[in-house]
């Protein structure tokens, strides 16, 4: 049994890896050590490390109990057709949803640095973020590096709040990278903080993005009728519409050769 998921939204598709992918991961790390930029224990220039990378996505998939999902985010053509021309742009990641504290479950997203002003990190969040919840995960959370303040604002403009001590100062936290140890900040994101806030988030996204914005009236239906079919507990069967985006998970037997 594999469980399968899947995000939709106008520009893109969130969806699990296949391993034809791994010449398009390579050029995004690439492209991002080009610029300066890193993501935890993966080198280009290792490609070692890229395999172990896009290993570990493809073991989640096929888990006999999926508790972390690491998806690929690929861009539509500008016609907004879902053919074979999917651009693979990024990554998402939503780890150990059957964990609650210290900082789990966590969310991550990496987009490669030729799309990152184009809001297309925020859409992937946004996504992952409806799919967390529609789960009937309590709360999610992300570590963000100390230096990496466009992220951070990024996150905070979405809803979540750092992780702080009494008396107010932020709490850092020490990951584990190919670098050697690394110190972050920790932020986080609850359930019906989520849900009140999302509406004006996703009206927000359809303007500056310039599409039709009566998907924000869609939207906005929808999440009302999400408000009050929440989950009890965490299920890996959903598929619900929100308005512009669309978010589902199921479990799909494995095709076996003849």
């Amino acid at each position: 049994m594999t469980t399968l998921a899947k995000i939709e939204s106008p520009r893109l598709i969130v969806d699990d890896f296949t391993e034809n992918d791994f010449p398009f991961l390579m050029d995004i790390f690439a492209a991002m050590k080009k610029v300066g930029q890193s993501w935890y224990n993966v080198d280009a220039d290792k490609p070692a490390t890229v395999q172990n990378f896009l290993d570990q996505a493809l073991d989640n998939k096929n888990a006999a109990q999926r508790e972390t999902f690491r998806m690929a985010v690929r861009k539509k053509p500008d016609n907004g057709q879902h053919n074979e021309a999917n651009e693979l742009i990024g990554y998402v990641s939503l780890c150990e949803i059957f964990k609650h504290g210290n900082g789990l479950p966590d969310t991550g997203i990496l987009i490669t640095p030729d799309y990152q002003r184009g809001r297309y990190g925020r859409e992937a969040r946004l996504g992952l973020m409806m799919m967390a919840f529609s789960m009937g995960l309590e709360a999610i959370y992300c570590d963000i590096e100390l230096q990496n303040h466009a992220s951070q604002s990024n996150v905070r403009g979405m809803g979540y709040q750092q992780l702080t001590h009494a008396d107010g100062s932020p709490r850092t936290y020490s990951i584990q990278t190919l670098k050697g140890t690394k110190s972050v900040y920790r932020f986080g994101l609850k359930h019906d903080d989520f849900w009140n806030t999302i509406p004006g988030l996703v009206s927000d996204h359809v303007t500056k993005c310039g599409w039709d914005p009566r998907l924000s009236n869609d939207f906005n239906a929808a999440v009302q009728g999400a408000q009050t079919t929440r989950p009890k507990a965490i299920t890996m069967d959903i598929a619900k519409a929100f308005g512009p985006f669309s978010v589902s998970v199921h479990d799909s037997a494995p095709t076996h050769a003849p």
